[in-house]
């Protein structure tokens, strides 16, 4: 009996390890594609601003 619980408190302990995993790379994939695309959309203002600036200047 102390065996078998200790045998489905490991399987408790190994079944939430790879969840955890996954959802740290989904969110780091997220997170990074995030930054990916309001870098790319803040250098096209960027961009029109420093024009600008170079223009009144």
């Amino acid at each position: 009996m102390v065996e078998f619980s200790r045998n489905k408190k490991i399987k408790l302990m190994r079944s939430p390890n790879p969840t955890p995993t996954y959802l740290e790379v989904f969110i780091l994939l997220t997170f990074t594609t995030v930054i990916f695309i309001c870098n790319f959309l803040l250098l096209i203002p960027i961009q029109t601003i420093n024009n600008r600036i170079s223009t009144a200047l």
